[in-house]
């Protein structure tokens, strides 16, 4: 029995999400900083906050709201796409993960909008 199987699900799905969105950020990160050398003062300086908070989000050591996700997004010229994906139940609660996320149907998918600029 490895560490693992004595997690609960609900702590392992939680843990799950915050690495994919590490995962997501520095791709996101690091393809601006290799096309456009964009450098953490940079999205300090656009998100009117210190270079170390910035430098704690892109590192995983401070949780990020769905707030300071999307503004982070915002200051990579990047938008956050959240999708709901139904779990398998042959799968022991795991998710599915190697099919493609279904597209949303426009007429039911629920439509956020963002600020047209930040302050």
């Amino acid at each position: 029995m490895s560490s693992l199987d004595k997690v609960h699900p609900k702590r392992l799905a939680g843990a799950r999400l915050i690495s994919d969105a590490l995962r997501e950020i520095h791709k996101a990160f690091g393809s601006e900083r290799a096309e456009r050398r964009l450098t953490q003062t940079q999205i300090a300086q656009r998100l009117e906050v210190n270079k170390s908070c910035v430098n704690r989000w892109l590192n995983g050591q401070e949780n990020l709201t769905l707030r300071s996700l999307a503004e982070l997004a915002w200051a990579m010229d990047h938008e956050v796409v959240i999708t709901f994906v139904p779990v398998s139940a042959q799968g022991g609660g795991q998710p599915q993960r190697d099919a493609a996320p279904a597209e949303p149907d426009a007429a039911s998918a629920p439509v956020i909008e963002a600020p047209a600029s930040l302050p």
